[in-house]
Order: C-alpha cells, then sequence, then structure tokens
C-alpha cells in the first residue's frame, strides 16, 4: 500500500496536520490505561498537545497528566494551555490568545524539521 503525498496550505489545513497529535480522548477513569500505551511508544514520536481551561467536555487536566506521561515515557512533548475555548474549537480564529495555537504548532513542527520554513 502507497500513502499518496499531497502539500496542504498551512495556514487552512494545519488543524488537519495536527489533529492526531491534538486530540486525545481521555477520561480520569482510563487515564492509567492510556498511560501505558504512552509507556509504549517509542521516544522519537514528538507530541503538540493544546487545551483551553473552558472546555467542558474534557478537562484540561487530562492533557497535563497525557503530557507528564509522555515525558516519563521519554517521548518528546509540547503543552499549551489556553484560559479560552470550549471544546472542538477548532482554529480558534475569533478567541484572542487561543487563536495562537496553529502558529504555535507550525513553529514546533518547523523547529522538528516536519514543515519547511516559510
Amino acid at each position: 500500500m502507497v500513502a499518496p503525498s499531497r502539500e496542504y496550505d498551512a495556514d487552512f489545513h494545519l488543524e488537519l496536520l495536527c489533529s492526531s497529535a491534538l486530540h486525545w480522548p481521555t477520561w480520569p477513569s482510563r487515564m492509567t490505561r492510556m498511560t501505558r500505551h504512552v509507556i509504549q511508544l517509542p521516544s522519537n514520536v514528538p507530541t503538540f498537545l493544546w487545551h483551553t481551561h473552558e472546555d467542558k467536555g474534557v478537562p484540561s487536566e487530562n492533557s497535563v497528566f497525557f503530557y507528564l506521561a509522555l515525558r516519563k515515557a521519554g517521548v518528546p512533548a509540547e503543552l499549551h494551555i489556553f484560559e479560552k475555548g470550549r471544546h472542538g474549537v477548532g482554529l480558534a480564529k475569533d478567541i484572542p490568545g487561543t487563536c495562537d495555537w496553529p502558529q504555535r504548532c507550525q513553529e514546533w513542527m518547523q523547529t522538528r524539521g516536519l514543515l519547511e520554513r516559510r
């Protein structure tokens, strides 16, 4: 099987590029089981996380726990928690402060060589 190669405009598709690393469904009762999966990850799987305090669907502490589990497992990780933004806010274009997350993700990806610098 061969995966097709595509180029995406980062301003428009950054959410798609980052989504697998960003959205980790977490519940306190499942954290131990998930942490075991994190520990099995190879140490070269860098992870970018962001969350908001206003998220009523998933507490921001879950991203903190996930970040700590990644660090304990030796996985390179970066975490940003913003004050404003509901669950599923997407690119947060109309939310001051939180709207910075795509730029931070882009810079993080460029630093790791995952995106070319413009």
